[in-house]
């Protein structure tokens, strides 16, 4: 069999609520031990990757929606947004009832907004959710490590004006706060499926293989020579995949490594 260049996403896939379960670790050990190599492929920016990321060896990262990667402890590729791109982001979305971050590989920040709708998810004791400074303790330095920014709110926005300066607004499903419109704005020249076209180039002899949950997962489930829906995952990502396995509470991510021959050599 080829070995595997397993790409996972966080939310919904490698974690829930509660941490990482038992047995997605045990997979991941296991898979790791027979050659395969693992990947978190994630929206989310490296300051804001939860300590559980770091509890259990992978092989590389994928942060920020693919435009910044860390493979075998060397950065691989990293492209922040540029100063022009996160201006006319603030001056579009500043006269707006929303709240958003500007999240950094280093640092994030948030409008005052954010901050208040971040508390209430801390609530829920979502994996990882903090909340940041307001954008009034930002330096200049801090915008040069912009990779992305984030937004809530409680009715949907056009973002196509963006889309003149290599910008593209993704919307996504999070269950604990379904009623917001949420999504991210990156460089559409970057996504979770470009990552894994340039990381092919680097493990060429590997079958890629993705596993994901919602609608911010499809450009790698697309992308990926085999991808794998959560069985909690949303219908957009269930049409796409491959396959689909249990849910992430039900070992869903073990019962797919083992169905596609990863936990035996």
């Amino acid at each position: 069999m080829k070995k595997k260049l397993v790409f996972l996403d966080l939310d919904g896939t490698l974690w829930t609520l509660d941490g990482i379960p038992e047995s997605a670790k045990k997979a991941i050990a296991l898979a790791r031990n027979n050659g395969h190599k693992v990947f978190a492929n994630t929206g989310r920016t490296q300051s804001e990757a939860a300590k559980e990321l770091y509890s259990i060896p992978l092989d590389g990262y994928v942060f920020s929606a693919g435009s910044h990667i860390i493979a075998d402890q060397k950065e691989c590729l990293c492209k922040p947004l540029s100063m022009e791109q996160i201006q006319a982001i603030q001056d579009f979305l500043d006269p707006l009832d929303v709240g958003y971050s500007l999240e950094g590989k280093e640092r994030t920040f948030m409008n005052k907004a954010n901050q208040k709708f971040f508390a209430k998810a801390q609530e829920a004791n979502r994996v990882g959710v903090g909340v940041f400074p307001d954008f009034s303790k930002m330096k200049k330095e801090d915008f040069g490590q912009i990779m992305k920014v984030s937004v809530h709110s409680k009715d949907p926005i056009d973002f196509s004006n963006l889309s003149s300066l290599g910008l593209v607004f993704t919307p996504f499903t999070i269950e604990a706060v379904k009623d917001y419109f949420i999504g991210e704005i990156t460089m559409k020249e970057y996504t979770k499926g470009t990552a894994i076209d340039f990381l092919k180039s680097h493990y060429k002899d590997y079958e890629t293989m993705a596993f994901g949950d919602s609608e911010n997962d499809v450009s790698m489930l697309l992308e990926a020579d085999i991808s794998v829906a959560m069985g909690n995952g949303n219908e957009t990502v269930k049409k796409i995949a491959d396959h689909i396995t249990d849910d992430i509470n039900k070992d869903g991510l073990y019962k797919a490594f083992e169905y596609y021959g990863l936990l035996t050599r």
